[in-house]
């Protein structure tokens, strides 16, 4: 997960099979951007999420709250995810 990372970034992983843990409130799956409010923290921003291959992540393989700002996902080899242009 990327919660209020700043210029990370993420690329050439395998990433499977992950799961959302019940009750824990944060949105599983494989890789998540989220807003680091509920830790204390910042919005992800400038963060590079590419070329990485996931499969069997539930709910998603690549899942973004929507904030941030200058956070890029791009080229990922995925099925399920809730950004455009992810997979």
């Amino acid at each position: 997960a990327l919660s209020a990372d700043r210029n990370t970034v993420v690329a050439l992983n395998d990433v499977r099979d992950n799961l959302a843990q019940t009750g824990s409130g944060i949105t599983g799956g494989g890789i998540v951007i989220l807003d680091g409010k509920m830790f204390g923290t910042g919005t992800p921003s400038g963060n590079s999420i590419r070329l990485n291959w996931l499969s069997g992540n539930t709910p998603n393989d690549i899942y973004g709250d929507g904030t941030g700002t200058l956070n890029t996902v791009s080229g990922n080899t995925c099925t399920i995810t809730n950004l455009t242009g992810a997979c």
